[in-house]
């Protein structure tokens, strides 16, 4: 009796324990790590400077042959399958495919195949073909405590957890994070071969951009309505086109704390009172995407050629309200408010700008842009991606942080990490950013880690990745760093599960 009784103990600790780990693992769900894009980790723990500087090491590595390229990972930490507690990474290939793998395990979990479409277009630099969008999944945060949220959200999203995604043939898909079997009908959203942003979700909403003109789209912002009583039914899509000018950067829309949606566009006419947005940062009402305002960049200096100073916004609170902060096309920080975007301001006076950052004579800033608050005093740092040329060389990643100087908001300047090649947007986390040096031909990736408020070095791969890097973004979870290179190998980095 007394065994039975201890042993009866033993399990109970044993699923307490289990639970308890479960409980703390996270998810990484979309593009950036939330709807703002801050490329911060939250809510992860088990980085400190103490177990990198001591334990931070390779875990696996795993090759996908044949697929041209795969994207950044999204983590789900929290799925109880038929195989018991896993953790995933799902990666989204240009092939039309989704590969899963057991991240504790190094090894495939699922993988699925999506039909690509008829006599698709050859590839372009510009329209690239495949799948383009980064997928997502439901961040937790997005219940909501109102009660029409919770019946949108639970109308929406019914059944088992899913993975969202576009395939090339522009059909929007519901994929179940356990089996890769999808967990609705497929409905034909945007046209075929479009190129598609990372989806954002937010409230039962999913946000997407086109640019190019690539498949016959046009340039837009994309809402898709979740909340369909009838699975069967198409959801409902509403569209908001912008004119000529291509959306910046490489996050697709960003969300606001309270569901606006944040888009940026570059260069070409600007006609506001004909839909015409250009070097604008548009601020969208949810779900409508009526135009609530905007910010025209009346840069004086000429803008690079290409994806330089094309950079994707970040939102966050600054002085208990929300701002938005976005580069310009001459390579200045903008600081935003709702003042800098509302329809009696004059849509063109930042609520602070920072000096020109520096870069060679043809480089600019990329890709999109990193931001945290210190937890000791709350001072907010932002973090931009530098290429020093065109082609990523003389690469920094240039630190600032937001003062309070002569009654203005000010950027200053706080630390600056060179030398680096092409490198993609860091992220932050326990206090440690993150950097990932891609490199090019011979010159293969190098990840870093420095002091995220110093920029002081604390931990690199140096030689051991073998290729560069594929400039895809970051994914840092429940104590694990995944990184692409070229050849279409995931390198991962992190605390070994013993500790």
């Amino acid at each position: 009796m007394k065994k039975t009784l201890r042993n009866s103990l033993a399990v109970l600790t044993l699923l307490a324990g289990g639970e308890a780990m479960f409980a703390q693992a996270i998810d990484w769900p979309t593009f950036g790590g939330d709807i703002e894009r801050s490329g911060q980790g939250k809510s992860e723990i088990k980085i400190t400077k103490d177990e990198v500087t001591k334990n931070f090491k390779l875990l696996w590595k795993m090759q996908q042959r044949g697929t041209p390229s795969l994207m950044a990972p999204l983590v789900l930490g929290r799925l109880i399958g038929y195989r018991g507690f896993k953790e995933l990474a799902f990666f989204g290939g240009s092939d039309d495919s989704l590969y899963v793998m057991d991240a504790d395990m190094d090894r495939l979990y699922w993988q699925t195949k999506f039909v690509p479409p008829i006599n698709a277009p050859a590839p372009t630099a510009e329209c690239p073909g495949g799948m383009t969008a980064m997928p997502s999944l439901i961040p937790v945060s997005v219940r909501r405590s109102h009660p029409s949220t919770r019946k949108r959200f639970e109308a929406g999203f019914g059944g088992p957890r899913s993975i969202y995604l576009i395939s090339s043939d522009g059909m929007l898909r519901r994929v179940n994070v356990a089996n890769g079997n999808e967990s609705g009908m497929p409905f034909q959203i945007f046209p075929a071969n479009s190129r598609v942003s990372a989806l954002n979700i937010d409230e039962g909403m999913i946000y997407a951009t086109t640019s190019h003109g690539c498949g016959g789209a046009g340039n837009g912002v994309w809402g898709i309505d979740l909340a369909t009583p009838d699975p069967s039914t198409a959801p409902e899509v509403t569209t908001l086109m912008t004119g000529p000018a291509n959306y910046a950067g490489i996050g697709g829309p960003v969300i606001g704390k309270d569901g606006d949606v944040f888009v940026q566009t570059l260069d070409g006419p600007n006609d506001p009172a004909n839909g015409k947005y250009s070097n604008a940062l548009l601020a969208l009402e949810p779900k409508t995407l009526a135009v609530k305002g905007y910010f025209i960049d009346s840069s004086s200096g000429s803008a690079p050629k290409g994806d330089l100073n094309s950079v994707t916004p970040v939102t966050f609170e600054y002085k208990d309200h929300e701002v938005i902060a976005s580069v310009s096309r001459d390579g200045h920080l903008n600081l935003l408010d709702e003042k800098s975007l509302a329809a009696q301001g004059d849509h063109k006076t930042p609520l602070a700008q920072s000096p020109r950052i520096p870069t060679g004579n043809d480089g600019g800033l990329w890709g999109s842009l990193t931001t945290w608050a210190d937890p000791a005093d709350k001072t907010r740092y932002i973090l931009a991606t530098v290429w020093g040329n065109a082609s990523g060389r003389n690469g920094s990643i240039a630190a600032y942080k937001l003062e309070e100087k002569d009654g203005k908001t000010v950027f200053t300047p706080v630390w600056t990490m060179p030398n680096l090649i092409r490198p993609v947007p860091p992220v932050v986390i326990g206090g440690l950013a993150f950097v990932l040096s891609s490199g090019e031909g011979r010159k293969n990736a190098v990840l870093h880690v420095v002091d995220s408020l110093t920029g002081t070095p604390v931990w690199s791969t140096k030689n051991e990745i073998t290729a560069p890097g594929n400039l895809t973004p970051l994914t840092v979870a429940n104590g694990r760093v995944y990184l692409v290179t070229a050849d279409s190998t995931v390198w991962v980095f992190g605390l070994p599960l013993e500790l």
